[in-house]
């Protein structure tokens, strides 16, 4: 049960890092057009850049080649735990919802759907437990 919870605290993070994925691979694309020889300040080969112009294009084709990659499997990571979530019961994922994704205190989980603790942290061990063959 460690490892679906260890998987489930790491919804947010994977969440963040996505984002920074896209916005790394936004800024080399960024690059790739600032990267566009000017014939006045370069020396012009036959094909119309130059070597170094033609590597550093190269380079940040292959680093956002790599970061595409990344972000696929970071998605796949994060769309199978929101997979596995959703054959939970809708108390149980409120529960998952709340103390995972939402990083609530116990207090707060009890205190919000008006459960006992013990119930709330059976919730949970139930829910984990269904989650075990899903992640």
């Amino acid at each position: 049960m460690n490892d679906v919870r260890h998987k489930l605290q790491s919804y947010n993070r994977l969440k963040a890092m996505i984002k920074s994925c896209e916005l790394d691979i936004e800024e080399l694309k960024s690059e790739i057009i600032n990267a566009a020889p000017t014939i006045s300040s370069e020396r012009v080969q036959s094909s119309g850049i130059s070597d170094s112009t033609a590597d550093k294009a190269i380079k940040i084709m292959e680093r956002t080649s790599e970061l595409e990659k990344r972000r696929k499997r970071l998605e796949i990571e994060k769309e199978r735990i929101e997979n596995a979530i959703t054959i939970l019961s809708p108390q149980e994922e409120e529960v998952i919802r709340l103390r995972y994704f939402e990083r609530r205190t116990w207090s707060y989980i009890q205190e919000k759907l008006n459960y006992s603790f013990s119930y709330t942290r059976k919730i949970e061990r139930r829910s984990l437990s269904k989650l075990t063959n899903y992640l």
